[in-house]
């Protein structure tokens, strides 16, 4: 009799702890629901309300994580496929994230260029014409349109850009003839228009 007692005091025991880890599951998802921000973001951005959104949307993602999963026990991550607010939920879930990607993907972007020592007039520059930080380098380094025998830094990474493009030019920074056949031949290959310089369309594709 006391063995079968012990063996329902056992059970008992089990029932209540799976209660317990159940009712905390519910009320408790992992961190990795929640969106990191990123350390590489500029945070004197030159817009400081696309700045706030990317940090309120890195907090709401994790919080609207918590809230389906408290108030509907839907798991964001893992929904159930054969419930439409569970898939719903699921994709406004990744939703945001992509959303939060592209905010991040910007700052980033901005933090990189200047790095390189440009001010925030330059960054919004560079996010007008599509130039990343290496991009705008060259842009500023050109000045005017390139001309033959032209000579300076951007023309030489311009070249080690062709080259890694698996053209095979001299890298000395001088717009020759055969940098500028070199360009054409980019250019045509990349169905950009035949301007036969290095302009910025130019610069935008061979620093992607």
């Amino acid at each position: 009799m006391k063995k079968l007692l012990n063996v329902f005091v056992l059970i008992a025991i089990i029932i209540f702890i799976i209660s317990k880890v159940r009712e905390y599951n519910r009320y408790n998802i992992g961190s990795d629901y929640d969106y990191q921000i990123n350390n590489e973001v500029d945070v004197t951005y030159h817009d400081p309300i696309f700045l706030q959104k990317y940090y309120s949307l890195c907090h709401e993602i994790g919080t609207f994580a918590r809230t389906i999963w408290y108030n509907e026990g839907i798991d964001v991550k893992f929904p159930d496929k054969n419930n439409s607010s569970s898939i719903s939920a699921s994709k406004n879930y990744y939703q945001m994230i992509t959303s939060a990607n592209y905010y991040e993907s910007i700052l980033k972007n901005s933090n990189q260029i200047k790095k390189q020592g440009f001010s925030n007039e330059e960054v919004k520059f560079a996010e007008q014409k599509g130039l990343n930080a290496l991009g705008l380098n060259c842009y500023f380094f050109l000045g005017n349109i390139t001309k033959i025998n032209d000579s300076n830094q951007s023309i030489w990474l311009v070249q080690k850009l062709l080259n890694k493009k698996n053209f095979a030019i001299k890298e000395d920074g001088i717009f020759n003839v055969e940098t500028q056949n070199a360009v054409t031949e980019f250019q045509k290959k990349n169905n950009l228009y035949i301007s036969k310089t290095i302009d910025i369309q130019t610069i935008k594709k061979l620093t992607e």
